[in-house]
């Protein structure tokens, strides 16, 4: 991660994602992630299925409930390559 990472969003808004649960920090550091090989469609991901992030966010241990999409075993739509590394 970048430590001089903006503390402003580039385009995401709060509201675009899960019910605007996230601060603009926050916001910020997703799409730096999503902007790397091991996280690229992470918005996609948190856009698509809000109830996993949900569920993550709502969680008194959230790092033990962090979505994963390479946890899926040898699931081919997988298509991201560094993720699929992982699994």
């Amino acid at each position: 991660m970048n430590p001089n990472a903006l503390l402003e969003p580039k385009k995401l808004r709060s509201a675009d994602l899960i019910e605007g649960r996230f601060t603009n920090k926050q916001l910020a550091l997703i799409e730096e992630l999503n902007e790397s090989d091991m996280f690229e469609n992470l918005v996609d991901d948190i856009m698509t299925e809000p109830g996993k992030w949900n569920e993550f966010m709502d969680n008194p241990t959230a790092e033990t409930n962090v979505p994963e999409p390479w946890m899926n075993g040898e699931d081919i739509s997988i298509t991201n390559s560094s993720a699929r590394m992982l699994k």
